[in-house]
């Protein structure tokens, strides 16, 4: 019954950051190095996320799970200010103009000023409580910014990881062939089957005198958009082709022609021009994208690991339990 409310308890995370407001100041939940959590911020997350989610369920069906939820909601919020407070001492602070423009983008969404005013109140805000907080928020994401831009990786943990990881740079068995459609309606009444059918057959026969130029078969005949280009369709892997076509590509032979192949697109005729067996592809050739993967990987783990350090480090106290 609580399948979804599990779930979403499951997903509670630092990506909760975009969904925070900055409610009217009421009593406070929890105080992190000083700074208060207002019941008003807390209750409008915890709104905010369950209608994120579509979480219908009665509060009073399920109050154990929704406390649970409540409490994972609190310690979001805690973390996001630990991380407010944290770009703030490395003076991460979004300006006047950055906060306004973002602002301002959001208002523009709106079809009037008092439709814009009346969904902040409706959500939880005032003005300046959601002016402070789209501030923070931008300050945080400048930070995490600086972060990945700063994160470096050495050669050493490039060619590490590549030797540690080979089935990831892989390169899978690929073709590369040309073919000539015949088009030809799944649904299409048997007079016109039989038409195209008889067309392909033609076009068989031409292709497989002595000297036929495929691509030139390809050209004059296919009705599909390959024609153009002699019917080349470049190489592909398994997995990319519809099933028929794939399995009578992979079947053959370089430079020999299939027989008809019947697919929901009509009859093909298929040439294979060449073949590339599957290999481990080389450092120099996934360098660029490892790097950029392990870059990503090092500054998340980075920024959790602060993380972390802050929350134990934090004097968090709370009014009560909630």
């Amino acid at each position: 019954m609580f399948n979804r409310l599990t779930g979403a308890m499951a997903g509670v995370s630092l990506l909760f950051l975009g969904l925070s407001v900055h409610a009217a100041d009421t009593d406070w939940v929890a105080r992190v190095n000083g700074d208060e959590i207002s019941e008003a911020k807390l209750e409008s997350s915890f709104s905010a996320f369950t209608q994120k989610e579509g979480l219908d369920i009665p509060e009073s069906e399920a109050p154990e799970e929704f406390k649970v939820l409540k409490e994972q909601i609190l310690e979001v919020l805690i973390r996001q200010q630990l991380l407010w407070q944290y770009a703030k001492q490395n003076d991460f602070v979004a300006s006047n103009e950055e906060t306004d423009k973002v602002i301002g983008q959001l208002r523009a969404t709106f079809p009037t000023q008092e439709a814009y005013k009346e969904k902040l109140q409706s959500s939880g805000f005032t003005e300046e409580g959601f002016a402070e907080d789209t501030r923070q928020r931008l300050s945080v994401e400048m930070m995490i910014k600086d972060l990945n831009q700063s994160t470096s990786v050495t050669e050493k943990e490039l060619a590490d990881y590549y030797a540690a990881n080979p089935k990831q740079f892989r390169m899978p068995e690929q073709v590369r062939v040309r073919h000539i459609l015949i088009q030809v309606a799944p649904d299409a009444d048997q007079a016109a089957k039989d038409a195209a059918r008889k067309k392909a057959e033609s076009v068989l026969a031409e292709a497989g005198k002595e000297g036929a130029d495929f691509a030139e078969l390809a050209k004059k005949y296919s009705q599909g958009p390959s024609a153009e280009n002699g019917g080349d369709l470049g190489y592909q892997g398994r997995g990319r082709l519809v099933k028929p076509f794939e399995d009578a590509a992979f079947a053959l032979k370089q430079g020999e022609i299939s027989d008809l192949v019947l697919t929901q697109f009509g009859y093909h005729i298929i040439k294979l021009e060449d073949r590339r067996e599957g290999q481990l592809a080389s450092l120099d050739q996934v360098k660029d994208q490892l790097s950029a993967y392990l870059k990503k990987t090092k500054a998340s783990q980075s920024l959790q690991d602060k993380l972390e350090q802050l929350r134990s480090e934090a004097n968090v106290e709370f009014r009560e339990k909630l």
